[in-house]
């Protein structure tokens, strides 16, 4: 149960410390393209971030490649991220279960341990 406290404490202040700054000058939790930040960032700020992006490729602004870029970049930088935090989860559950320990008693009782 400490090392959940322990490990639930180090996340929330990892999130509070990544925070971004928008196009509007607003803040987002978590750093720009992480799934916190696609969850927290209005999707105008995302179409400005993006849009930035886009032109410095040399899309010209009111074009509709522009506008295209500017969707397939949003659709791609947040499949990565929930791409990058499935695989995250998957390894911290992999690492608990490795740290985990399971003894049967002789009545039956089942003991499970988390190092």
């Amino acid at each position: 149960m400490k090392k959940v406290l322990v490990l639930a404490m180090a996340g929330t202040t990892a999130l509070t410390a990544a925070c971004s700054t928008n196009p509007d000058g607003s803040t987002s939790m978590g750093m720009k393209e992480s799934p916190a930040w696609h969850a927290t960032t209005s999707t105008q700020n995302k179409v400005a971030h993006f849009k930035s992006e886009c032109q410095a490729y040399g899309y010209e602004q009111g074009s509709p490649h522009l506008a295209q870029c500017v969707q397939m970049a949003m659709e791609g930088s947040k499949s990565r991220a929930t791409t990058q935090f499935a695989a995250g989860m998957a390894s911290a559950a992999a690492v608990s279960a490795a740290n985990t320990t399971r003894s049967v008693h002789h009545s039956g009782t089942i003991n499970v341990h988390h190092y």
